[in-house]
């Protein structure tokens, strides 16, 4: 009766402390000459109660713990002993599928090592990589000579289609005498459209 009792308190604390955790999820495509590679990175937390290490469900001969390419590896200052640093560097060998621009990794929590159970969990980690953000510099030229004391200012606006620089031309007006009520303005010289 003991172990029967045993056995079932067991299962009760298994069936209440069965929530893993995800953060920290970042993940990249290859892309050709950009020097950046495959990955997949996450903060992994097993459940409480669960003794077996988290492995990858679409390859589960792979030893996460000590794989180079398919990481799965406890955090070193974790007091807990709940949490796992997941570092994915090789999709193929890893059993990481790509999918309509997301990346889809199966990790599964085994409730005790090598054990096949019921209670077991098993997560499916998405990620959609950011997208490439691309910098253009492009200049306006200006063919003729500015005043001197010219100071250009423009606007750049993008519309879909063609894009329009507008750029004006100021000159800045005589000196105003002190006794006067006028103030110094800007007045327009000429105004480029290209």
């Amino acid at each position: 009766m003991t172990a029967a009792r045993a056995l079932l308190l067991l299962l009760i604390q298994a069936a209440i402390a069965q929530d893993y955790d995800v953060t920290d999820i970042l993940c990249t495509f290859a892309t050709t000459g950009s020097g950046i590679r495959d990955s997949v990175t996450a903060l992994l937390r097993k459940p409480e109660g669960f003794r077996g290490s988290p492995l990858f469900a679409d390859d589960r001969a792979t030893d996460p713990a000590s794989d180079p390419a398919c990481q799965i590896r406890p955090e070193p200052d974790d007091p807990t002993g709940l949490l796992y640093r997941l570092k994915i560097t090789d999709f193929m060998k890893c059993g990481v599928l790509k999918r309509n621009g997301f990346v889809h990794v199966r990790v599964w929590f085994p409730q005790f090592p090598g054990v096949v159970m019921q209670s077991d969990q098993e997560l499916i980690i998405m990620c959609k990589p950011p997208e490439p953000t691309i910098i253009e510099n492009k200049a306006a030229g200006f063919a003729g000579s500015f005043p001197h004391g010219a100071r250009v200012s423009g606007v750049v606006e993008e519309t879909p289609g063609r894009l329009e620089y507008e750029v004006a031309l100021y000159k800045e007006a005589p000196p105003v005498s002190r006794h006067s009520n006028h103030s110094s303005i800007d007045m327009p010289v000429d105004q480029v459209r290209t």
